[in-house]
């Protein structure tokens, strides 16, 4: 097959989930046994595709290829932000994978950009499509140090105004869906419409548009795509492989077979498909008769010579086009009992709110800018570098004149209200089904935050014209009933002042000693004079303190007291600071009470000076809330720990017994038997040093089996990966390097004698990276080195050369 390329594309993407007010994704719950969302997908997809496996028949990984070297790929820009702060490994394992294949490929890279925050650009205004590209363009050079060839349109969904933005800002290509084809071309002949069954998707297409620029065009392998996706190819990398080979011809001219699916796909939607990419990979790379490229090497080597149109305003993930962003279509996710009537009142008050919006800029913004739209096209770098210095730059270029600290506040007010304008229309609102979903519930609490700053800082009255389009949003729950309701239930609670992240941090402080100070990434504190007092249980904080918004540039200077009763008994109280010897006597009152007097009285003086509280415990944010919560109840958790333990050993015959004439267990017995039985594996495992410690793991692993008991995967699996991980870091710094491999091999066996099957990946990665780092030290175990590498199922073909 001469000139045989295949071309695999990953869309790896996720929406901002971060709090708009912090800057931080908080806790969440449904990601567990991880953080959130982000950080599970990072686990199982982004940081595996850096290191997919090669896997013999014995099971043991013979080789790691790092897929992002071999597949085209984007990343959306506030995913590769996230990646930054939190997975920086990854990230860059990612940038040198590009960097690879601009040497493999002729110059032409495996990264393409994307659209900033995945908006579904056929429904923005012209000027918000070309803001989308810009902001694109620069994040990806930003993250990869040179210009893109390529864009992915979110949802790939395209007009011709949408192409035309992209061939003015000088992308030369992008990928689309077979369905979004209307007619090609073929050279010197005349047009001729097409189906997705009758395009041909193994050549690029030019497509002329109306000013005359051209963009060149690749319509993906929708067949062997959605196989990929939503069947089951993926479980052998050899049907894999065999699949996208299935589709080249016996022609003699050059053919590109190519497709283009989710990046998440690969690891996260199913599982170990980084693995099946991987193969195939390896397969393609021993074949002589075919290439791995991508698509800007393939345009330079066959440039187009047919031409296409497109159908206005489609995409891939849509039947009537782009209208699951803003009807009620009947594209869903569920069954046919969910309606979607909820779609366009939604997309119709974002569209009233964006409007006014954009007055606020342009009416406000002549104050402080030159022009307030390209100071906000110019704003993107701020966000790619929150240093105080960029900010600074970025105000210097585009003020009118040298800004008073009032008028830079000003100023960063209205780009932060812009910018939450435009994240509002994340297309994953949309996707789903019900309203109350957390997509939705986010672009909502962004929109929040883009009505507080119009509002407070620009005398706007916004929210209450918006609610009554909302209200007309209805939800599939009747709990929930209507968007209005949501927006109270949901939205309306998350809203922050700097009074909230003064509570957050002063209420922390009573429980913390090492509390940091900054509250997400949004807010600093400084404080002055505080003192905390105790007596028993109960707590009393006073002090004076300035919150500083690092995106607003907005300062509160501020008096504030908690009382802490006992438990999780908080009240917050607060005034604004009017003198140091206003707030010296107010300091002094409040400590002599505690000291003297009652509870009541303090709480009367409280009264007194600050007239009511204002916040409580539910007030903080999510991630220290918990944190609280567990250290209140620590000491009550021993407690039930000593009575389960009690408990447990005064029945564990009877329970055995149960279990061997099969019996069930009664619920409560069999929930304390649980509890005193994970507590005490716990125990083991942390002090483990040797074969008895085994031993009475086994011991204890046995007795729970004999009346039902098994550890659950989930979180059993992930204590034990994270406690081999936590050896490979001792691993890197330790003289004992023996000791610890063994410690290590003892958490293996552990895991052995709790039937539990180990994700190794991460493990796996961090042995290969110390056995490099600490290579002249490890030569001199290479016996045992190669050992410890086989209870890992890594080949030694997997290991530094030198130690083989």
């Amino acid at each position: 097959m001469a000139g045989s390329w295949i071309c695999i594309h990953g869309h790896f993407y996720q929406p901002p989930r971060e709090n708009p007010w912090l800057e931080l994704i908080e806790m969440e719950d449904s990601s567990a046994p991880y953080h959130d969302w982000n950080e599970r997908i990072c686990a199982e997809c982004y940081g595996p595709n850096a290191h997919a496996r090669i896997v013999e028949s014995s099971g043991r990984v013979k080789r790691m290829i790092n897929n992002y070297a071999w597949i085209s790929f984007n990343f959306g820009p506030t995913l590769l932000s996230w990646l930054e702060r939190h997975a920086p490994k990854v990230l860059s394992s990612i940038q040198e994978a590009d960097r690879a294949s601009l040497e493999r490929c002729q110059g032409h890279g495996n990264a393409i950009a994307q659209a900033y925050n995945h908006t579904i650009l056929p429904l923005a205004s012209r000027r918000d499509k070309s803001l989308q590209v810009e902001w694109g363009i620069e994040a990806f050079a930003y993250y990869f140090k040179r210009m893109p060839e390529g864009m992915w349109l979110p949802e790939t969904a395209a007009d011709v105004e949408t192409l035309e933005v992209l061939a003015e800002q000088g992308i030369r290509f992008t990928v689309l869906s077979p369905s979004q084809a209307l007619r090609v071309k073929p050279p010197y002949q005349g047009w001729i419409s097409v189906t997705p069954a009758s395009l041909d998707t193994r050549r690029a297409y030019e497509c002329r548009l109306p000013s005359g620029r051209e963009i060149a065009l690749f319509f993906y392998d929708g067949e062997v795509a959605q196989e990929v996706a939503f069947q089951r190819l993926l479980t052998s990398g050899e049907d894999f492989f065999q699949r996208v080979m299935s589709r080249f011809d016996s022609g003699t001219g050059p053919q590109l077979v190519h497709i283009a699916t989710d990046g998440e796909t690969y690891g996260h939607h199913h599982r170990f498909g980084e693995m099946a990419l991987a193969y195939l990979i390896k397969r393609a790379e021993e074949n002589p008769h075919v290439r791995m490229t991508n698509y800007g090497e393939f345009l330079s080597l066959e440039p187009p010579a047919w031409e296409a149109e497109i159908h206005e305003k489609r995409s891939w993930s849509c039947a009537h086009g782009v209208e699951r962003w803003r009807s009620n279509c009947g594209c869903r996710v569920s069954g046919p009992e969910l309606q979607q009537k909820w779609r366009a009142p939604l997309r119709r008050a974002l569209d009233d709110l964006k409007g006014k919006l954009d007055r606020i800029l342009e009416v406000e913004g002549q104050r402080v800018f030159q022009d307030p739209w390209a100071a906000f096209r110019g704003y993107v770098r701020v966000l790619l570098d929150r240093k105080e210095e960029t900010l600074q730059a970025y105000l210097n270029r585009f003020a009118r004149q040298p800004l008073t600290e009032t008028d830079a506040s000003l100023a960063a007010k209205l780009m932060e209200m812009e910018r939450h304008g435009q994240l509002m229309f994340t297309s994953c609102a949309w996707f789903f089904d019900e309203i109350s979903g957390v997509e939705a519930v986010q672009i909502l609490r962004l929109a929040a935050r883009a009505i507080q700053l119009a509002e407070l800082y620009f005398g706007v009255s916004l929210e209450e014209d918006f609610l009554e389009v909302l209200e007309q949003a209805p939800s599939n729950l009747p709990e929930i009933r209507d968007g209005r309701r949501l927006w109270e239930k949901e939205v309306r609670p998350a809203v922050t002042s700097l009074e909230r992240v003064l509570a957050h941090f002063t209420i922390s402080s009573i429980f913390r000693k090492d509390l940091p100070s900054h509250v997400g990434l949004s807010y600093s504190l400084k404080e002055s004079g505080s003192v905390i007092c105790e007596a028993g249980n109960s707590h009393l904080a006073v002090g004076a303190a300035e919150v500083f918004s690092k995106r607003t540039l907005q300062r509160g200077n501020y008096v504030y007291a908690v009382i802490h009763f006992d438990g999780l008994d908080l009240q917050f109280f607060w005034r604004p600071f009017t003198g140091s010897g206003d707030y010296e006597t107010l300091k002094k009152d409040l400590v002599r009470t505690f000291e003297e007097g009652s509870l009541g009285d303090l709480y009367q003086e409280l009264l007194r000076y600050f007239h009511k509280p204002t916040h409580r415990l539910s007030d903080l944010f999510r991630d220290e809330q918990r944190r609280i919560i567990q250290t209140v109840l620590s000491e009550r958790l021993s407690e039930y720990q000593a009575l389960g333990d009690q408990l447990f050993d005064h029945d564990s015959a009877l329970l055995k017994r149960l279990g061997a004439l099969r019996y069930p267990i009664p619920a409560p017995m069999k929930m304390v038997a649980q509890f005193s039985t994970e507590s005490r594996m716990r125990k083991i495992l942390e002090e483990m040093q040797g074969e008895e410690d085994l031993e009475a793991l086994s011991t204890l692993a046995a007795q729970a089996r004999s009346w039902g008991y098994r550890p659950d995967p989930a979180q059993w699996e992930r204590y034990l990966v994270v406690a081999l991980e936590q050896r490979m870091e001792t691993l890197r710094t330790s003289d004992r390097v023996l000791s610890e491999m063994r410690k290590a091999e003892l958490i293996l066996s552990a895991a052995r004698i709790l039937e539990l099957s180990l994700n190794l990946w991460r493990v796996q990665n961090a042995f290969i990276e110390v056995c490099r780092s600490r290579l002249p030290i490890f030569e001199v175990f290479k016996e045992e080195v190669q050992s410890f590498a086989s209870t890992l199922y890594l080949d030694t073909e997997a290991l530094p050369l030198s130690l083989r």
